[in-house]
């Protein structure tokens, strides 16, 4: 008889007792969803993000894609939620500068530039500088590989008593440090992994990754589910899109931008659409819209 083994192997009414913890019912009950703080994207997914979800936020540079990731990081941490982000292109250094700016609602190239700084501006830096907010968002730049994200993680949770949401930006740049076989693309193991992560930590990860370049080339350049990778949209249970039409044509609105959710919860080709507001000269987004609308 073979004794001393651990299996993860369980009953179905073990499994049915894990699906009712996480059915509509008790779902309504404890809202374990995790927001992005701005409604009509909420209502777009149905809620919010869900925990297990990896969601790929996508965009072409220059859309604001990183600074709305910051927006979903300051409006967890606001509400108690612990926020993890890795940064794979910007330093941590650079990234709390962002969020600092953000927060205290000032053009970021005056932060390291004191001359150009008003009475008002010292003002809301020191507010931000003190604030508590803050407290709850942990920036690693330098976990290049899974399983140094996995000693990341375990170390986090020692100390904070783990995450409520990790997002990840630059996905593509983790990407292009793995090492796989000839066999299996890389983008396809890394969100393999990042999937696998997020079940084990059983929290909602998102993905910050860049669209093609081939989307230029072509008349309409709103992003659509077939711009990202096969692998991509298998693993992912939500995709977030990214788009600022004043960006290619004179005649967009230019303090707007159109937030596409392709898919989610699983369900692909939603194309449901919701605007919200964009202040280019503080990177920050804002809440126009009453109500979504579908493309």
């Amino acid at each position: 008889m073979i004794k001393n083994i651990t299996t993860n192997i369980k009953s179905v009414k073990e499994i049915i007792r894990g699906c009712k913890n996480k059915s509509a019912l008790d779902l309504k009950a404890r809202s374990p969803l995790i927001k992005t703080g701005f409604s009509t994207v909420d209502c777009a997914l149905s809620g919010g993000l869900r925990p297990e979800e990896l969601t790929i936020l996508a965009a072409r540079p220059g859309m604001g894609r990183t600074a709305f990731a910051c927006e979903i990081a300051l409006n967890n941490a606001k509400a108690g939620k612990n926020v993890c982000i890795f940064s794979f292109s910007l330093s941590a250094e650079e990234l709390g500068w962002r969020l600092i700016a953000r927060e205290a609602k000032i053009e970021p190239f005056k932060l390291r530039q004191p001359k150009y700084l008003t009475d008002e501006d010292t003002y809301k830096l020191r507010e931000s500088f003190n604030s508590n907010d803050f407290s709850n968002i942990l920036i690693c730049d330098n976990a290049f590989k899974y399983e140094k994200i996995l000693e990341v993680m375990k170390e986090y949770t020692l100390q904070y008593g783990g995450s409520d949401l990790i997002i990840m930006d630059d996905i593509n740049c983790l990407s292009n440090r793995s090492r796989t076989n000839k066999r299996q693309s890389t983008s396809t193991t890394v969100y393999c992994q990042i999937r696998a992560l997020a079940k084990i930590l059983d929290i909602p990860i998102i993905c910050c990754d860049n669209l093609p370049r081939t989307i230029e080339n072509r008349k309409n350049k709103r992003p659509r589910l077939s711009d990202i990778t096969p692998s991509a949209e298998k693993e992912t249970q939500n995709v977030i899109f990214l788009y600022r039409d004043s960006y290619y044509n004179d005649g967009g609105t230019e303090n707007e931008c159109e937030v596409i959710v392709a898919k989610a919860h699983g369900e692909s080709d939603l194309n449901k659409s919701v605007r919200l507001g964009w202040d280019g000269q503080h990177t920050a987004f804002s809440e126009i819209d009453c109500e979504s609308e579908d493309n």
